[in-house]
């Protein structure tokens, strides 16, 4: 199960949360049963549309300013001054040096970073930028049923999107399986968005990952 990981300190706006200040971070489990925690990144071909960088850049300003978002460029070796677009074509190596720096900056391993990111993009960012998505589905499991419809129809309307796809298995009539298929290969990033989709919708799903399989168990 994956709990809450918000960065310590940071406030969630507009949503009544019970404890958002709560940050307690359980790793993925793998095949073996141990929990791993560093997530296994593969580096895909293709970049990351500029909205996730623009999350992120939300996301450390709100909680350390933006003197610490320049930081975290400089210590990630780009300029302090560089600005993304919400459509920008963001190379994966630059996306994950940025994330890095904020682990090293706030003190806080790879795996919480990435965790707080899913979060906030699920409770605060996409479903201000996404409204009609987050509106249309009524709780976390109509939400991640229609995910790979939402990312074909991203793929044919935003030049040069390529968002992971998803096959879906069923074990059991609560028990939701999700296969990831992307070139980019940032699975380890679905925990954190399942988690933070269970927050905003109020219905709180069990979530595990194993391998490019993500498992979710509903209530």
């Amino acid at each position: 199960m994956v709990k809450s990981c918000a960065i310590p300190g940071l406030s969630y706006p507009n949503h009544n949360f019970a404890n958002p200040l709560n940050m307690g971070w359980i790793a993925p489990i793998s095949r073996t049963g141990v929990r791993e925690a560093t997530p296994r990144i593969q580096r895909g071909r293709f970049g990351m549309k500029g909205t996730v960088v623009k999350c992120i850049e939300e996301l450390v300003g709100g909680k350390f300013g933006a003197a610490k978002w320049k930081e975290c460029l400089k210590n990630a070796g780009l300029p302090e001054s560089k600005l993304y677009s919400t459509f920008d074509d963001v190379p994966d190596a630059e996306v994950m040096a940025i994330i890095k720096a904020i682990a090293v900056i706030a003190s806080l391993s790879l795996a919480q970073v990435m965790s707080a990111f899913g979060e906030y993009w699920s409770t605060v960012y996409a479903p201000r930028v996404y409204k009609s998505y987050f509106d249309a589905a009524k709780s976390t499991r109509q939400f991640l049923l229609n995910l790979d419809n939402v990312h074909v129809a991203m793929t044919r309307s935003v030049k040069s999107a390529k968002p992971p796809r998803f096959s879906y298995e069923w074990q059991g009539d609560k028990h939701l399986v999700m296969h990831y298929a992307s070139e980019r290969g940032m699975v380890a990033l679905m925990p954190g968005l399942v988690a933070g989709l269970g927050k905003y919708y109020k219905d709180h799903p069990n979530v595990r990952l194993v391998g490019n399989a993500v498992h979710v168990q509903f209530a």
